[in-house]
């Protein structure tokens, strides 16, 4: 693969823009403030203006090109709110572009191809619909191009016409209060394409518009971004039966932040994760989710209650919940909570270790008053004491803090549970592998 780089070319073609000055709403500064952040696609599109053919090149692609007005690197806030407007005037630029995309061949394995805060309109779609397709995109990325319903319906074709699309980005593209039939066939084209795994639908006014939200359903996805987006509780219930379906079990990220859900959507979640082993990471950050949601969605995550529900709980997934703390933002359930619940659910541990994790945490270390929680011990069954009394054993032989909370441990259980320890039938003896065994 070609090492990504991004250089920058001061405008889209190489001359200056000649128009009357009869033209209104774009002027030559205007038009010069396009850049390409790819030297070679670049270079190519200055060849393809000197030259009345169009020969093909080897020079090779690179990994990346984004078209977009102004150098990115020192954009304001409100120069990224606003959008380039498209102009008759700069139709002829697009087509050498558009030109340029489609005749090149390399040596490339992922192509990412963006276009941010510039409008693109139908006459334009179309011109860059054949490079796209021609040249298998991975990745395509539009950000603020006021696109509507016919624009949408292009782009519709072309996810369906790129099987090798792994990632789509619209992002500041209002998709909520479109028509159904080009919401239908937008859903359509990303829930059923076969490649797609990383889906970004960020700040285009979703709200909770059942139609888009089907495109969750894609059973390739592995992350999803759905951030500043208005969505509520009717949202939620959709997400949630989504994450808690066992076929529905691939996706590993999901970004959530910025939109209005609440406590009772707070449940939801919690809900749902107890159903998923397989969500790394839920952003929950920037909603309206109080203290009691928080305390809550923790408990999914870290459910101390007994033995049991410490077993039942989730072991994967990491929930990020925004709090302000120190002038920086923290994330609350883990910072605040001195459970470890951080070093429990990591991605890079299984299932299985972190639930084990948490069941010694809770056998071994004392409460927040300073004594163990015997209550975990009530419901244990006869036929598992010997494998705990040999773990407590095992425990005090590793070092001295070890030894003293171990020894504290079985002299607590010892009052706690005489039965088990004085009775007759029993024997408990330690084996050389650290077991107790019944003689």
């Amino acid at each position: 693969m070609c090492t990504k780089y991004f250089v920058y070319a001061n405008l889209l073609l190489s001359h200056p823009l000649h128009y009357s000055g009869k033209a209104t709403g774009v002027d030559n500064n205007t038009c010069q403030k396009y850049v390409v952040l790819d030297k070679n696609l670049a270079s190519h599109v200055t060849d393809l203006q000197k030259k009345t053919t169009e020969p093909k090149t080897s020079i090779p692609l690179g990994t990346s090109v984004l078209v977009t007005p102004f150098n990115r690197n020192v954009m304001s806030a409100a120069d990224l709110d606003s959008v380039l407007p498209s102009h008759d005037m700069l139709y002829h630029q697009w087509r050498a572009f558009s030109t340029a995309l489609e005749s090149y061949s390399g040596s490339y394995n992922t192509l990412f191809v963006g276009f941010a805060s510039v409008q693109l309109d139908t006459s334009i779609l179309s011109l860059l619909t054949p490079g796209i397709i021609s040249q298998q995109v991975t990745s395509l990325y539009f950000m603020g191009n006021n696109l509507g319903g016919d624009e949408l319906l292009l782009l519709s074709g072309v996810i369906e016409q790129s099987p090798t699309l792994e990632a789509l980005a619209i992002c500041r593209n209002k998709l909520g209060d479109l028509k159904k039939g080009v919401t239908n066939r937008l859903a359509s084209a990303i829930r059923t394409h076969p490649n797609l795994q990383r889906l970004v639908l960020a700040s285009c006014g979703i709200g909770n518009n059942k139609t888009i939200l089907s495109c969750i359903r894609n059973k390739s996805l592995i992350s999803i971004d759905m951030s500043s987006n208005d969505m509520s509780s009717e949202a939620a219930k959709i997400i949630t039966k989504f994450i808690a379906k066992a076929k529905n079990r691939r996706v590993a990220q999901l970004c959530l932040e910025d939109n209005k859900f609440d406590d009772n959507d707070a449940i939801l979640f919690a809900s749902a994760l107890r159903l998923n082993n397989t969500l790394t990471t839920l952003d929950l950050g920037k909603n309206v989710i109080t203290d009691d949601g928080k305390k809550i969605l923790l408990k999914c995550l870290f459910d101390d209650s007994s033995l049991n529900a410490v077993s039942d709980s989730n072991h994967k997934c990491r929930i990020i919940v925004h709090k302000k703390k120190n002038g920086r933002f923290r994330d609350y359930l883990t910072d605040e909570t001195g459970q470890g619940v951080e070093s429990f659910n990591v991605s890079k541990v299984s299932h299985k270790f972190g639930r084990r994790n948490k069941i010694h945490h809770c056998m071994f270390n004392p409460s927040s008053d300073g004594g163990f929680v015997l209550s975990h011990y009530e419901d244990m069954p006869l036929e598992l004491w010997a494998e705990v009394l040999g773990l407590i054993k095992y425990r005090s032989t590793t070092d001295t803090v070890s030894l003293a909370k171990t020894q504290t441990l079985m002299f607590e259980l010892m009052r706690a549970t005489p039965c088990i320890f004085l009775s007759k039938n029993t024997q408990i003896v330690i084996s050389r592998k650290r077991k107790f065994v019944r003689c």
